[in-house]
C-alpha cells in the first residue's frame, strides 16, 4: 500500500492577518489566535525548555509576517522588545495598521520598543504607504521607542530579506554588550 502525504494548506493569510477581509480568495483575520498561541503557548514552552531572557525577546516577519510584526509592536501585552518587519504589508486592509498605531498612541506615550521597518522596491502603492508609516512613527517621538526603517531600492520582495535581517540585526542589537564566547576563554585559559 502506498502512503499519500496529505498536502498541508499554506496558512500565512489566516494566521497573519489582522482583519477578515470578504473580498479575499482565502480565510484571513485570525493574527489574534496566533498571536495567543505564540504568547500563551509557545513562548512559555521555549522558556521552560531553554535559557532565555524574558525582558529581551525578538520577532521577525517578512510580507504578511511583517505585518503580523508591527501588529506585535502596537499593544499591551507585548511579549518582544525588538520587532523586525521587513516588506510589511502596510497596504493591508486599508491601511489597518495605521488605524492600529493611532489607537494605540492615542492610550500611550511610552513605547519601550525597538522596530526596523523595511520596505521593497516591488509596489509602488506599499511603497508610498511605507513612507508614510514611517514619516507617523517618527512624528509620533514615543518615549522609549528606537526606531529605523530602510527602502531598499534595488531588491524586490523576496531579495530585500538578507539585507534587511542583517541590518535590521545590527540595529536591533546596537546596544547589545560585546560578549567573548566561552569556548574562547576557555581555549585561552589553558593555553
Amino acid at each position: 500500500m502506498r502512503l499519500r502525504l496529505k498536502k498541508l494548506r499554506n496558512h500565512r493569510f489566516r494566521d497573519l492577518t489582522p482583519t477578515v477581509v470578504e473580498t479575499f480568495k482565502q480565510p484571513t483575520g485570525d493574527a489574534e489566535q496566533f498571536f495567543n498561541f505564540i504568547k500563551d503557548e509557545l513562548i512559555p514552552f521555549v522558556d521552560d525548555s531553554y535559557r532565555t531572557e524574558p525582558s529581551d525577546r525578538s520577532i521577525w516577519g517578512q510580507s504578511l509576517g511583517g505585518l503580523f510584526v508591527t501588529n506585535c509592536l502596537f499593544r499591551d501585552n507585548r511579549p518582544f522588545l525588538r520587532h523586525l518587519a521587513t516588506s510589511a504589508s502596510p497596504t493591508w486592509d486599508n491601511r489597518w495598521i495605521f488605524r492600529k498605531e493611532e489607537s494605540f498612541a492615542k492610550s500611550h506615550s511610552n513605547l519601550e520598543a525597538k522596530l526596523f521597518l523595511t520596505e521593497d522596491n516591488a509596489t509602488p502603492r506599499c511603497i508610498d504607504a511605507w513612507r508614510d508609516f514611517c514619516e507617523i512613527l517618527r512624528k509620533r517621538d514615543c518615549e522609549g521607542f528606537d526606531f529605523d526603517c530602510k527602502l531598499y531600492e534595488n531588491e524586490g520582495h523576496s531579495s530585500c530579506r538578507p539585507s534587511s535581517l542583517t541590518e535590521g540585526l545590527r540595529f536591533l542589537f546596537k546596544d547589545s554588550p560585546k560578549k567573548t564566547p566561552n569556548w574562547v576563554r576557555v581555549f585561552k585559559e589553558t593555553h
